[in-house]
């Protein structure tokens, strides 16, 4: 049984996706109206909206993180709890760090 949390996720920080072509996709989601805030070799960073809504698009060769999900929470005991209890539960989930933009 998962622990009910007091407040939970706060917010999806950002998405990561595995894409083939970096120059193709950034070009489809700056046409979306999203924001380009980082641009490397083999990564970008867009921004959606208000500015907390972002996507990682990581190109072939990347390789320090594969596709995943950023949660936003503002309490690290309660996500260590709600972590904890989904590990407990043999849900496999990845390993708590934190990213640049705070998630």
């Amino acid at each position: 049984m998962l622990l009910k949390s007091s407040k939970g996720v706060n917010r999806i920080g950002h998405i990561a996706l595995r894409v083939e072509n970096l120059e193709r996709s950034k070009s489809f989601y700056q046409k979306l109206g999203m924001k380009l805030i980082w641009d490397d070799k083999d990564w970008c960073y867009l921004e959606a909206g208000t500015g907390k809504d972002g996507l990682a698009l990581l190109g072939p060769s990347y390789r320090s993180a594969g596709p995943h999900l950023a949660f936003h929470f503002e309490d690290m005991e309660e996500l260590e709890n709600i972590y904890n209890d989904l590990k407990m539960s043999r849900i496999k989930v990845g390993s708590i760090h934190e990213h640049r933009d705070g998630t």
